[in-house]
Formats: structure tokens, sequence, C-alpha cells
């Protein structure tokens, strides 16, 4: 059973894992003051009312693979996604104004350090999966405030930065279905990230120089890493598998996996057929990751002359000044902006 410092949230947890249908669920839902101070419990009510909503009619409810052991994942209906975690990101949908603001202001000073204004930049934040859903489903609901601060993000930084990619971008993928996020990973979809690329070198002015043949998108399957916090042996087949055709990328510096501490994590690149005669440096975490994860940083790697990557979310555990590079690409999931 779980077990945490709050006796109220407790109490709702020990109920719910003797519940096994939804008539039970429902009855639970109605019972809860959703009203409540206690942001734990007030975004347990919000996930059991996802469930109940995105779920099959006749779907059994099964507590320990709808919440897991350290809370950190729960299920969103039938999507898997992050839960609480070190920074309780399942709280920051409440944020008062009056926290946003406090936020945005941490963010707004930490960009003014450490962006050059001689030096192309990129910033990017990558939505978080349970982001991505709700714009899907419930494009309208006001429970929307970590939007928020990456909106204000781009109007205080629109004349000093080359752009921002987030929800917008991904929502124009027209032919993508939520049945697509049902695997057990935190992350999103390889196209996705491919998505996110084009559009930073759209607003750099370097899509024209890329092949686009030569990306290569198809469907394979991964055992995630929510998979196991939620009990699940279901691997379902998803856009994972992304490779640049006639890569001849050699890394010339760094490590070939991930430091303990992550933050020691880093790599350089040398490509001997690139599209673009340039460099660029990444500060960024999983989304761009290490080479061998196939996400930003082995598309960047693949395109531009040099590429070096930083695992330093928009450069929070830089000390020093920024790589001296052609292009720089500032990126970091949502949920990290809290």
């Amino acid at each position: 059973m779980i077990s945490t410092q709050d006796k109220q949230f407790d109490q709702s947890l020990k109920v719910l894992e003797q519940l096994r249908d939804k008539a039970d669920l429902i009855q639970w839902l109605n019972s809860q003051n959703t009203q409540t101070d206690n942001l734990d419990s007030k975004a347990l009510i919000s996930y059991v009312n996802d469930w109940i909503n995105y779920t099959e009619e006749d779907q059994a409810f099964d507590f320990h693979k709808f919440i897991s052991n350290d809370m950190s994942s729960i299920m969103l209906g039938k999507w898997p996604v992050i839960f609480l975690g070190s920074n309780n990101w399942a709280h920051k949908r409440f944020l008062t104004e009056e926290q946003l603001k406090k936020k945005l202001e941490k963010w707004i000073k930490h960009l003014n350090h450490i962006l050059d204004k001689k030096i192309p930049c990129f910033l990017v934040v990558i939505p978080e999966k349970d982001s991505l859903l709700r714009s899907f489903l419930t494009p309208s609901s006001p429970n929307n405030n970590p939007e928020k601060v990456v909106n204000n993000l781009v109007l205080n930084f629109q004349d000093q930065i080359v752009g921002f990619s987030f929800i917008d971008e991904l929502l124009k993928i027209h032919e993508k279905g939520l049945d697509n996020y049902k695997f057990y990973d935190s992350h999103l979809l390889s196209r996705d990230y491919l998505k996110i690329f084009f559009n930073i070198l759209n607003k750099l002015k370097l899509l024209n120089e890329i092949k686009l043949d030569r990306f290569l998108l198809k469907p394979d399957k991964l055992y995630g890493d929510l998979a196991k916090k939620l009990h699940s042996d279901l691997i379902p087949e998803h856009f994972l598998n992304l490779e640049y055709k006639g890569s001849q990328v050699t890394q010339v510096s760094g490590h070939d996996t991930f430091q303990n501490p992550l933050r020691h994590t880093q790599q350089s690149f040398h490509c001997q057929n690139s599209c673009i005669p340039a460099s660029v440096s990444i500060y960024g975490d999983s989304h761009c990751s290490i080479y061998s994860s196939r996400k930003l940083t082995y598309l960047f790697s693949n395109v531009f002359e040099k590429c070096n990557f930083h695992w330093d979310p928009f450069s929070v555990n830089n000390k020093k000044s920024i790589d001296q590079a052609d292009f720089v690409i500032f990126e970091i999931s949502q949920r990290f902006l809290f």
C-alpha cells in the first residue's frame, strides 16, 4: 500500500484500492470535496474523473495499474503519464496566478542571464505527455496553468530569440490519433521530436538546407519507463523508430552513456556528410538525450557539421560561458519550469 505524510490523502488511496468498477468509482468521486486545498487530493480526484471518462464502459478498475507505488506515474484514462514525481508535477495545473508569476519571474531572470544576442538561439519547451493529451481531449479546459507560463515566456522574449516550439506545433500533425500515445513511456513519439526539430530549423531559416528523404520513421515497440511502475506487460507499437539514412556521424568527445549525476553527460559530434556546414550547441534534457537514444541530439548531429550536447536544460547548471557555436538550442521539459 502506498503511504504518504498526508492522512487525508492516504485514506483516499486506501478506499480506492478496494474499488473495482466504474459505479464504485463514481460513488467515491461524488463523495469527494473537489474544492479541497490539498493538491494531492485535488490531483487524484482529477485523474479518477479522467479514468471514468476516457476508458471503456465495462473496463475493470485495477488500483495498482492505475497509480504507481511511488506516485510518480498514473493513468490519464488509458494513457500512462507522469503524476507527482520529484517536483509534484500533477499540482501544477492548480497553481495560483501569484505562484505562476513567481515561476515566470525566475525564468525571465535566468534567460536574460544566459542569452547571447550575437548568437541565434532557439528556446524549446517540450510539453509533457499529459499536457499534449489534454490539449486534444479538452482544448478549452481552464486547468492549463503550465501553458500560461510558457506563453508568457514567449511574449517576454519574442524580440530576443528565434522562437519557441510547444504544444500548438504538435497539434498540427493531423494523422495523429490519441491511441498512438498508449505506450508506457513518459516521452513523446519520435515523430513529435521530428516535428519539433523541423520547427526549429524553419525558425532558424535552415529547413531548406536539409534532405527530407533521409529521415525515416517506423512503428516499433518499447518497454518504456512507466511500464514497470504501472505493472504492465503491454508493449504497444508506436512511432518510435527514428533513423537518418546514410548517417556519417562520429563522436569526437564525451561519454557514450548517461553519467551520474546526469549533468556530467556531454557529447560532441562531427558529421562528414552534413547538410549544414555550421556548428550547433544544445543544452537540454532527456528530450534531446544522448545520441543513441535517437531524439533531438541524434537529429542535430546528422545535419550539422559539428554538434555539442550538454545535459543542462535551459543551461541551469552551466557555470561557464555558452559554447562558441553558430547556433544554440536551449531545451527543457515542461515540468521542470516549475
